[in-house]
């Protein structure tokens, strides 16, 4: 099919509209720099046409080796954007140059996000996340669930129960509304239960190793739909 556009490719795949971006700007160039100084690689850019991304297995099988030097790593794991950095850093060592990269940075969570600091840098966290990690979107479930009101405050309880685990387990495969935990919420001035919107729906960030290789995989494709549309 033809696409008339970056930004038609972008919105095809998924990769417009991310926010968090100046930061990574300013990084990303220093971190090209760095590179090509530490390498003693010339300054000089290289058209699409000359390079040749490598194959997307490589990619993937860099990206599980890059996440897996963090201790205790394993593959179900919450990740941040510190782990996505390191992952772009090491596919570039590796050869890809994605030009998505600030996209596909920004739609980690912050390394200081409520979530990144109760599951995966407190040991009670991360037993809990390593216990309810196998229900698909419960991530996203949960990210959404800590910005409605008393949201955190519950998850915290629910991390420090013994058997707080057995109340997600409960939740994911049992019930369709969701009113289970959202019942542990707050109730409004009269008395009625939060009803947040899309608490359910995909949130479209990157939660997981599997998340992250699905996001570059789509870049991948993207970028080779953009090299074939180029005169």
């Amino acid at each position: 099919m033809f696409v008339r556009n970056r930004n038609d490719l972008q919105n095809r795949y998924g990769l417009s509209g991310t926010g968090a971006r100046g930061k990574f700007r300013v990084w990303w160039a220093g971190l090209m720099l760095a590179v090509c100084s530490l390498s003693g690689a010339p300054h000089v850019a290289m058209s699409a046409a000359e390079k040749l991304p490598p194959k997307f297995s490589a990619i993937r099988e860099q990206t599980r080796r890059s996440l897996a030097r963090r201790p205790e790593f394993e593959p179900d794991d919450l990740i941040s954007r510190g782990d996505i950095r390191r992952v772009l850093l090491d596919l570039h060592r590796l050869g890809w140059e994605t030009t998505y990269a600030k996209e596909v940075w920004a739609r980690g969570l912050p390394d200081s996000h409520f979530l990144v600091r109760e599951l995966r840098d407190k040991k009670e966290g991360k037993q809990f996340m390593r216990q309810v990690a196998r229900h698909s979107g419960i991530f996203g479930q949960l990210d959404r669930y800590a910005g409605l009101p008393g949201g955190q405050k519950t998850l915290r309880a629910l991390i420090d129960s013994k058997d707080g685990h057995k109340l997600i387990d409960y939740y994911m495969t049992r019930t369709r509304s969701g009113n289970l935990l959202l019942d542990l919420l707050p109730r409004h001035a009269h008395g009625t239960m939060p009803e947040p919107k899309d608490f359910r729906k995909p949130t479209g960030r990157i939660y997981t190793q599997k998340d992250l290789l699905k996001v570059l995989a789509k870049v991948y494709q993207l970028e080779l739909l953009q090299a074939a549309q180029q005169p």
